[in-house]
């Protein structure tokens, strides 16, 4: 049996009889919902409730009337859906409960898109799917709470005895964050508290990171990247390689908050050949995105030496982001900076002050055609030694994906450049550069070659070779560089994608 009630619903009073004027529209819709019933509540709330069920009825329990749903229900608020096999409408209190199993699916717009600027790897909207038993929420305040709990955001699986659902996003208490779907997973973040706002933004308190059933480490406060794309779990793990500048080395990235919009990230490395090595930057995400470097032999790559360890002490600045101007000017990207350097390798010391702006990014590979990209980018440079740089690149770039993870990616890069730089590190030192990376997944074996062809000289200038296999959440891959004739040891972090790993 099926039945449409109105709006008299929501006053709490049935209301059985109505006026001739209304019977055909009631016929009417009786008819469209003859399949499944439907109940539509829209006077008191300022918001659309609808409620989909196999059977509906209404109920008095302690002098409230309420309706009981039963049978594959579902119910549509504001983008927000729930799905139940019953339901429970309070509609005096503007209350739902769902008992058992139950999910909830929102599409949560991100604050900054609504400001116009749309964050860094975020989509329009940010997927979060909520899945647990006995769902109570709130319609009038927005807000309510799952037990045994579990949530997918952006490729992380969020879980907890009990997940607190906000207007702004979602809190788990006693709870972990991870990319890992098994019951125990290989690695996660464990912590008291757990908070995620729909702008990309996650944050954790007393953390402990634990890699199988091993704690390897305890921090008071991290903050957990959301906004990671396909494939790119958000969180960070210790990184192991090897070098012939620096030996062997372990490093490990971690993020701090320190306030609202601000965060401390930062990476220490201990390495056999030059001992200890930091990198950390403090940024503000803003418009113009404040920032300040201090890193400490970091390794980077020229043509003569092909490596040089370098310190930025400090280097202070404004970054330029994709979407910070808006429209038209949304895929502008720069930087401008001022800080001292020193090249330890070769002995150079110099203050430095530049400006970089370029008109878009890269292609990225999309399932069934190609992607192009034309990026022009400029670089002016001035050094405490009296030297100017000038660099005005073109980059074209090809990709697309070849396979369901496989993908292949071409670009040709010609740099104009004009003037000296005393650094080995901040010179374009290919002219003309044409390159190709490809990916390929064959069951859980994974295959990289990626190359770097010299166009000026004709000769191929670098290889990146790659071998890794796939343990359910963790990719150890054995590279080999070429040009450095080195082999390293890379173990990444096998995200989930939302529609993939997610329940249906």
């Amino acid at each position: 049996m099926s039945r449409f009630l109105g709006p008299a619903l929501l006053r709490g009073r049935p209301k059985f009889l109505a006026p001739a004027r209304y019977l055909r529209p009631i016929l009417v819709l009786a008819v469209v919902a003859c399949a499944c019933a439907q109940v539509c509540f829209a006077q008191q709330a300022p918001f659309d409730v609808n409620l989909e069920a196999k059977e509906i009825k209404r109920e008095f329990r302690n002098g409230r009337e309420l309706v009981v749903a039963s049978g594959d229900v579902k119910v549509t608020s504001d983008g927000t859906v729930f799905r139940a096999n019953s339901a429970e409408w309070d509609a005096e209190a503007q209350r739902l409960f769902l008992p058992g199993r139950a999910t909830i699916e929102s599409s949560l717009p991100s604050q900054m898109v609504s400001r116009g600027r749309r964050p860094r790897g975020l989509p329009e909207t940010i997927r979060v799917l909520i899945t647990g038993s006995d769902l109570e929420y709130s319609l009038q305040t927005r807000s309510g709470t799952v037990s045994n709990a579990s949530a997918w955001v952006q490729g992380l699986i969020f879980r907890g005895a009990q997940i607190s659902v906000q207007e702004k996003g979602f809190s788990v208490k006693d709870g972990l964050v991870t990319a890992c779907d098994l019951e125990q997973p290989h690695f996660a973040l464990r912590a008291k508290n757990i908070r995620v706002d729909p702008n990309g933004k996650g944050f954790a308190e007393n953390i402990s990171l634990t890699l199988g059933k091993t704690t390897l480490l305890r921090v008071n406060r991290a903050a957990i990247n959301v906004s990671g794309g396909p494939g790119s779990s958000g969180i960070e793990i210790p990184r192991l390689g090897r070098s012939h500048l620096s030996g062997y080395y372990l490093g490990w990235p971690l993020s701090y908050p320190l306030g609202l919009n601000t965060v401390l990230l930062m990476e220490p490395q201990l390495s056999t050949k030059v001992g200890f090595k930091a990198l950390a930057t403090v940024r503000r995400n803003t418009a113009f995105t404040p920032f300040v470097r201090w890193f400490y032999k970091e390794e980077l790559t020229g043509r003569r030496p092909k490596r040089v360890l370098v310190t930025r002490a400090p280097e202070a600045g404004f970054l330029l982001e994709k979407g910070a101007l808006g429209r038209p000017f949304d895929i502008l990207t720069g930087e401008a900076s001022i800080g001292w350097f020193k090249e330890r390798t070769t002995g150079v010391n110099s203050s430095r002050v530049g400006l970089s702006l370029f008109l878009g990014e890269p292609a990225r590979p999309t399932v069934g055609r190609w992607r192009f990209a034309v990026v022009p980018g400029v670089r002016a440079v001035h050094y405490g030694t009296g030297d100017d740089y000038r660099d005005l690149s073109l980059a074209l770039t090809a990709a697309r994906m070849i396979g369901r993870r496989d993908w292949l990616k071409l670009g040709f890069v010609k740099h104009f450049t004009a003037g000296r730089t005393p650094f080995v590190f901040d010179e374009a030192y290919l002219p003309v550069e044409l390159s190709q990376e490809l990916q390929i997944y064959r069951g859980n074996y994974s295959f990289e070659i990626s190359t770097r062809y010299d166009v000026e000289r004709r000769q191929l200038f670098d290889v990146r070779l790659g071998l890794g296999k796939v343990f359910h959440c963790l990719e150890p891959r054995l590279v080999w560089r070429g040009r450095l004739r080195e082999l390293a040891l890379e173990v990444r972090v096998v995200g989930l994608q939302m529609g993939s790993g997610a329940p249906d």
